[in-house]
């Protein structure tokens, strides 16, 4: 991995009521990296929580899986890919795109149709 990355993650919903549910979950029953990414997402206007999706858009970050904030990024991701693989009816779509400083430093992963989200494109520059 890159030491510095950009990142994107967008988690909707393909019905109308959106995360709501989901989120009222999170506030029932707490989990740790859900204040740790709210209070991100706030300190830095990097995107937005709920009600209908959430957004992280992250430009050059330091990007350690040993740093408290990469790790509740990430748990927060398993855990939507996690609920919707043992509730695939409940139309989950997100894109997860990572890509760092080196050539080929990319991840990418979808949940259902999540490539229409967001992706990934190259181009040729000239200096």
């Amino acid at each position: 991995m890159g030491y510095r990355s950009d990142l994107l993650i967008k988690i909707s919903h393909e019905q109308d009521e959106g995360l709501k549910p989901y989120l009222a979950d999170f506030i029932l029953k707490p989990k740790p990296w859900v204040k740790e990414v709210r209070d991100l997402i706030k300190k830095h206007d990097l995107g937005n929580w709920g009600p209908t999706d959430i957004v992280l858009r992250i430009e050059g970050w330091e990007w350690y899986e040993s740093y408290a904030e990469v790790v509740a990024i990430i748990t927060m991701w398993d855990h939507f890919e996690l609920f919707n693989n043992v509730k695939e009816h409940d139309h989950i779509i997100g894109c997860f795109i990572r890509i760092g400083e080196e050539s080929g430093d990319v991840d990418i992963t979808y949940i259902n149709d999540g490539y229409e989200l967001g992706g990934v494109s190259t181009s040729i520059e000239e200096y």
